[in-house]
């Protein structure tokens, strides 16, 4: 994938978010006090407080066709379509996701779209993936209308028959600009993911499919090689987590896309007296991040079960926050590590925002970047210049012109104090309020991080109470 960042802000971050380290590997040995080999343990869910699945509202989901019922069964940009391209499913008419949806899963497909809509992208095309969700979170995804496209069907079945998934009610889509998710935040196929955030019906498509677009919170976990293990096995478990710094609004100010463009065209379709010379739709950042308060809690486990009695679990981690997000790392029972984040918008200020810069699109530039709606932008959208009330000449020079938007710099995820307070393989029983945190409004994600955990063969269990590491 390609790293949005400059070199100078990735030598940074190769300092600040180190490689992980874990305590030392098991290897079983000649009389020791093993257990019964268990099935694997599941590396990252979500999870409620204190345990369990969350349990996400749902709307009345009795019609087979609710969620194409939820759009007016029109897809988006023409006359009798929805507003939003993205239709919350909670609440139609609120673009924050006050009440969010969250789940965890496996990760199908990553990848960077090479075509998307470019006046509500201002932080460049979508990251985007599938999620093979969990079973308790399976009524998220809408039943199809139609047979599925063929990136559908190929995650589908590479979840089904590549991975070994069950997937009875098919997958969920996830969504968001690029520039929100620096690389090193995105998740590869295969990984554990939590994610939590707006829970939206797609009308720029006839499918109607259901996504989380855009995340509030997404965290992701892989196994990974202690490196002090023998033999390349991958007996700890490496993750990351990172929240949404801002929001993209489908609003223009005068109306969603379809009607702004509408509007605009009218501005220059005046031969005489025109209102402007130059079709604008410039995207509006909302003012915060998200709305409301949200408590999320997710907990990582090693890839393997304790190998003895005497293993003992630790943990290495550090985020980095935002005034008014809190943080917590806390023991999920014998075998996990919990994290609890608190956000609260009463609390947070949204960060500043990076480099704005102009984009001017033309419209085969749009019918590129945009296929699926390209005969609505040359039918509908801009006709009215090519009419022959125009002065000769003036319709192409309009169009010539270019459609004016903006896009932004990616915000880059790191913060002087990354290296600060940072928690190097603790036992998670002797883990404490306040650890691993530090708080920078100087950053604009209200919370970013890693935490790694795994087994510790080498952990005196009188010595650890204390908290001390034993290296005898």
């Amino acid at each position: 994938m390609a790293n949005d960042r400059p070199p100078e802000a990735r030598a940074v971050a190769a300092r600040t978010h180190p490689a992980p380290v874990i305590g030392a590997a098991v290897h079983p040995q000649v009389g020791s006090a093993t257990l019964a080999p268990p099935a694997a343990p599941v590396i990252l869910e979500l999870m409620a407080i204190p345990a369990g699945p969350i349990s996400n509202p749902m709307p009345d989901m009795t019609s087979p066709t609710w969620a194409k019922d939820l759009a007016g069964g029109e897809t988006f940009m023409s006359f009798s379509g929805p507003r939003w391209e993205w239709i919350p499913v909670l609440d139609p008419t609120n673009e924050y996701d006050d009440t969010a949806v969250g789940l965890s899963g496996t990760a199908i497909n990553p990848n960077l779209s090479g075509k998307d809509n470019p006046f509500l992208h201002p932080f460049g095309f979508d990251f985007e993936f599938y999620i093979a969700p969990d079973a308790p979170y399976r009524s998220l995804v809408a039943a199809p209308t139609k047979p599925p496209d063929s990136e559908y069907a190929r995650a589908l079945g590479h979840a089904s028959q590549d991975l070994g998934l069950p997937v009875p009610s098919g997958l969920l889509g996830v969504e968001t600009d690029r520039g929100l998710v620096p690389d090193e935040y995105r998740p590869h196929d295969g990984d554990r993911v939590a994610v939590y955030g707006r829970w939206i019906v797609d009308s720029g498509h006839d499918d109607f499919h259901t996504e989380v677009h855009p995340p509030l919170l997404l965290a992701h976990a892989r196994p990974f090689a202690d490196v002090h293990s023998s033999g390349g096995k991958a007996d700890a478990t490496m993750s990351k987590v990172i929240a949404r710094p801002y929001l993209v609004s489908q609003d223009f100010g005068d109306g969603g896309m379809f009607e702004h463009l509408i509007k605009e065209v009218a501005k220059v379709d005046a031969p005489v007296f025109p209102q402007s010379t130059r079709i604008e739709a410039h995207p509006r950042i909302l003012p915060k991040a998200f709305a409301g308060v949200h408590l999320i809690s997710y907990v990582v486990r090693p890839p393997t079960p304790r190998p003895r009695l005497t293993d003992t679990l630790v943990t290495s981690f550090h985020f980095t926050a935002r005034p008014g997000c809190a943080v917590q790392v806390y023991a999920a029972g014998s075998d996990g590590v919990g994290v609890l984040i608190a956000m609260n918008d009463a609390a947070m200020t949204r960060g500043n925002l990076p480099k704005r810069h102009d984009w001017s699109l033309s419209v085969d530039d749009l019918g590129r970047l945009n296929p699926d709606v390209k005969d609505i932008y040359e039918g509908i959208i801009f006709a009215s210049l090519l009419t022959p009330q125009f002065i000769p000449g003036v319709a192409s020079a309009i169009l010539a012109r270019g459609i004016l938007t903006d896009t932004y710099d990616p915000p880059v995820a790191v913060s002087p104090l990354d290296a600060q307070n940072v928690v190097f393989n603790h036992p998670v029983a002797n883990l404490s309020p306040g650890m691993g945190v530090s708080h920078d409004e100087n950053q604009p994600f209200p919370i970013y991080g890693w935490l790694n955990v795994g087994w510790d063969s080498h952990f005196d269990l009188a010595v650890s109470l204390a908290g001390v590491r034993f290296h005898g």
